[in-house]
């Protein structure tokens, strides 16, 4: 779970990356453009263009990724309610065990009592 969370921020992080590289490459394209250097420019644009389809591919791999990790958290909150649940079921039939061996015990000395009665009776 813990590898899943990180990979989603680093997905995150690459695509903010790709997102300013692209900004970056979009000002370069723009100052060469005001220095009349025209094949700067272009170099710069193609630049930008690169950055900017990885940004959308990273975004598209980030969104399935955090999908994928939100239903991992859901299948382990699942997992951790039906581990809560056994254990609420067995501290129950545990505390029934123990009644019930509680009242053996208690019949079982209600009987010793009475013949115990009995003898002293004779």
């Amino acid at each position: 779970m813990a590898a899943a969370i990180a990979d989603e921020k680093r997905l995150a992080a690459q695509v903010d990356q790709e997102k300013k590289s692209a900004g970056d490459w979009e000002r370069r394209a723009v100052l060469a453009v005001q220095e009349g250097r025209d094949d700067l420019a272009k170099q710069a644009l193609l630049r930008h263009n690169e950055h900017a389809q990885g940004a959308v591919q990273l975004h598209e791999t980030w969104v399935k990724h955090r999908e994928e990790t939100e239903k991992l958290k859901l299948s382990l909150r699942q997992l951790n309610d039906r581990i809560e649940e056994a254990k609420r079921k067995k501290n129950i039939l545990i505390a029934r065990a123990e009644t019930r061996r509680g009242a053996q015990a208690d019949s079982g000395n209600d009987v010793l009592d009475r013949r115990q009665e009995r003898v002293r009776d004779v």
